[in-house]
This record gives structure tokens, C-alpha cells and sequence, in this order.
């Protein structure tokens, strides 16, 4: 498969399912989030597109970001932030909760910009294709498992359990990208 650093693939394939799982886990809980706050459903469901549009900007500012900090420290600016934001959200009344959301979006979904960049680290020139083929069936399999696992989570305990979860596996990534550091080390 052409990977040069295997431990280092690992470690960033894991930040990428972490990541994803996350995201689309969010995405798909966010509108209950607002409902449980008592926002009427027809509102609540803006929730998600006010996160999705701080998504967009997200991917564009954490390239930046990852150009002028370094990847590493990018990861673990954006992740701490990912978790203290949707903390906060949950916490909040609605408003603030809903103000939030466009920059909980920036962070959430900008963090892959950060981590699919880096795959070319660990992967030989030649098979650059495989490389990322592996990073992003990863990631499609972390957009499917990741709804199931928050929405079991959420069914068997409670919403707030789900996204205590969410904040749990977004604070794994922390370590994983401070590892990340030495096997970027190593490829260069």
C-alpha cells in the first residue's frame, strides 16, 4: 500500500474515525439537542444548517491554521476547542447555544482539512492514491458508525450522555495527535 510510516498511518487513520464519527454524530443530534431545549422542531432543524455553515468556513480557515501553527498544534487547538464549544452548546440556553453553533461548525468540521492534509506524510509518492483511498473509506465508515454508536448511547441513557461521549471521543484525539508529532518526526 505504499505506507512508509505504519504507526503513523494508524495514528492519523484513528484521529480521522475519532473525527468523523464525531462530526456527522453531531450533525445528526444537533436539531434533538435544540428540541430537548424546547425549540420547536421547524427551528431546531436550523441548528444543523448553522453548524454546517461554519462548517464551510471551517475547512477553509483550519487549512490556514495548519499552514502558519503546524498540524499538531492545529489538531490539538481545534479538537479542545471542538469539545469545550459542544459543551458549552449543550449548557447553554438556546440562544447562546444557537450563536455558538456557526463556531462549534468551524472547528468540528475544519479538523478533517487538518488530518486528510497530513496523509501524504505517510505515504509514499507513488501510491499517494491508496493512501488516501484507506483515509477515506475510514472516514465513510466512521460517518455511519459514528450516528449509530451516539444515537445507541443517546437511546440507552440519555442525549446528554450521547454528547458527554462526543466531547469523550474528540478529548482521545488529543494524545493521538501529540503522537502524531513523532511519527511526523520520523517521515521528514
Amino acid at each position: 500500500w505504499g505506507v512508509r510510516d505504519r504507526r503513523g498511518f494508524v495514528t492519523l487513520a484513528s484521529i480521522v474515525f475519532l473525527d468523523i464519527a464525531v462530526q456527522d454524530g453531531f450533525l445528526v443530534f444537533v436539531a434533538f439537542l435544540m428540541v430537548a431545549k424546547q425549540v420547536p422542531p421547524a427551528l431546531a432543524a436550523f441548528a444543523v444548517v448553522a453548524t454546517l455553515a461554519g462548517g464551510v468556513c471551517g475547512k477553509f480557515a483550519c487549512g490556514h491554521l495548519a499552514a502558519k501553527l503546524g498540524v499538531v498544534r492545529s489538531l490539538v487547538l481545534v479538537q479542545s476547542l471542538t469539545a469545550i464549544v459542544m459543551t458549552v452548546v449543550f449548557f447553554s440556553p438556546t440562544i447562546v447555544a444557537f450563536i455558538l453553533l456557526p463556531l462549534l461548525g468551524v472547528v468540528l468540521q475544519g479538523s478533517s482539512s487538518i488530518s486528510y492534509a497530513t496523509v501524504s506524510n505517510f505515504v509514499h509518492d507513488a501510491r499517494q492514491s491508496r493512501g488516501f483511498a484507506a483515509i477515506y473509506t475510514m472516514s465513510n465508515g466512521a460517518s455511519v458508525a459514528g450516528p449509530l454508536v451516539f444515537g445507541f448511547v443517546a437511546d440507552s441513557f440519555h442525549l446528554g450522555v450521547s454528547v458527554a461521549a462526543m466531547v469523550g471521543a474528540t478529548l482521545i484525539t488529543l494524545p493521538l495527535a501529540v503522537y502524531l508529532r513523532s511519527a511526523l518526526n520520523r517521515t521528514d
